[in-house]
């Protein structure tokens, strides 16, 4: 069983020969610290990952060195760790008529799935992440907007959602055709408290949306893996029911539990985590890596369905030492 079809299996809810590993992202410093040179193929090469996960090439308009427009006409000022938006280009229903989306069938947005698709050929599972329902909305018309537009004017919210789930069918389907074997859909809906939305809400207006979106890719021929932070469980039945193959994160740090996930929600979803990328991975040391590598497989690997990942990302202050003690105790404990 090669890699490809190990992660395939997974998420199929079968069993593997081992359980497969991979990462939503792996921070550059932490890629050169392991292989000498910031190069993600050969990262994911030399640690024998199960899929790598890559992003759309979007375009950046810079405007000196600081700040740009984005392909969806957004001022962004460069941040540490996030870029910080500086204004809405959506306000009201005449401006999403007239708004323009950037084009989706764009070749040079597909180059990063071709690399990976030529590099790996049918051995590795290609993820591409895609927003879904939420992000897009949210960033044309900023979130302070966006989250009072669900009382004030809902109609110019449930356009919006509909116009991006559009847009996200056709991303989907070219990147399919590029060579992508899964969607990792990266909306985050919830904080440590609970979701951003309402879930009756979340019911209305966009469970509907997301259901559609991801039948839609199921049509292209594509896995679904469903990123999420935070506390999820009063709307986790809805995100199940839009038809994911995969949850991914079970937040530790919201109080979400993988013993209880695997429990309640193993036999439909395969579950993907759970290494504390916050504090284990940061500050605990390498027994500590591979106490809870084993003790995240004793609680969600039993009868398959399990991808072991860090809880979010192997972002910058992770130590390299410790990622690659988290791959070798889930090849030390992760055969079936």
């Amino acid at each position: 069983m090669n890699s490809r079809e190990r992660l395939i299996a997974a998420l199929e809810l079968k069993i593997p020969d081992r359980i497969p590993v991979f990462e939503n992202s792996i921070a550059p410093n932490v890629i050169e610290a392991i292989i000498g040179k910031n190069n993600l193929l050969e990262m994911v090469e030399f640690l024998d990952l199960d899929g790598i996960a890559v992003t759309i090439n979007y375009k950046k308009d810079f405007k000196g060195s600081c700040e740009y427009v984005d392909e969806f006409g957004i001022l962004r000022r460069v941040g540490q760790t996030y870029d910080m938006q500086l204004n809405y280009p959506i306000k009201s229903m005449d401006d999403l008529i007239s708004y323009r989306w950037p084009d989706p069938k764009e070749k040079e947005k597909f180059v990063n799935i071709s690399k990976a698709a030529d590099y790996f050929g049918a051995s590795r599972a290609v993820i591409v992440l895609l927003r879904d329902v939420f992000s897009n909305p949210r960033d044309l018309m900023g979130f302070e907007n966006f989250l009072m537009s669900f009382y004030e004017n809902k109609p110019l919210v449930i356009e919006l959602i509909k116009k991006s789930v559009e847009y996200s069918i056709i991303l989907a389907q070219k990147a399919k055709d590029a060579g992508a074997d899964i969607v990792l859909a990266t909306d985050d809906y919830a904080d440590n408290k609970g979701p951003m939305i309402n879930p009756k809400l979340f019911e209305e207006i966009f469970a509907p949306q997301l259901k559609l979106l991801f039948s839609e890719y199921k049509k292209a021929g594509l896995k679904i893996i469903k990123h999420t932070d935070g506390d999820i469980l009063s709307i986790v039945d809805y995100i199940i029911e839009s038809g994911i193959d995969c949850i991914d994160p079970v937040d530790p740090l919201a109080g979400m539990d993988l013993d209880f996930f695997k429990k309640n929600f193993g036999s439909k979803i395969c579950i993907k985590g759970n290494v504390d990328c916050a504090t284990t991975l940061v500050n605990g040391s390498i027994s500590d890596v591979s106490e809870e590598v084993r003790n995240c497989i004793i609680k969600a690997a039993g009868k398959g369905g399990y991808i072991l990942s860090s809880s979010n990302s192997i972002h910058s202050g992770v130590k390299p030492d410790n990622f690659m003690a988290m791959v070798e105790a889930a090849r030390k404990y992760g055969k079936y």
